[in-house]
């Protein structure tokens, strides 16, 4: 999508805030510290250093040009993405 919206316990309604790429936001999820990771369509990885911010930071992965669907944490040193055409990514 164009934006996401975040909400924590007390707010009373939920806050939208900018994507931070001009690709549109394939997933999103938490880290294991707490902080954000986000696909975004056309391969994009990014990451906020924790909390609910919309300042990002790309991650380059060798992705040979296909979308970027998941991010799965085996542990807090180990993560899976998966893409199109059957990719898998591990760092």
């Amino acid at each position: 999508g164009n934006f996401f919206l975040t909400w924590s316990p007390g707010d009373a309604y939920w806050t939208p805030r900018n994507r931070n790429s001009a690709r549109r936001i394939q997933n999103m999820g938490w880290t294991p510290d707490g902080g954000l990771w986000m696909t975004t369509r056309g391969g994009g990885i990014f990451y906020n250093q924790g909390g609910l911010s919309e300042e990002f930071e790309e991650r380059r992965i060798a992705a040979r040009g296909y979308g970027l669907l998941d991010i799965s944490y085996a542990d807090e040193d180990t993560a899976y993405c998966v893409g199109g055409s059957g990719s898998l990514f591990k760092s």
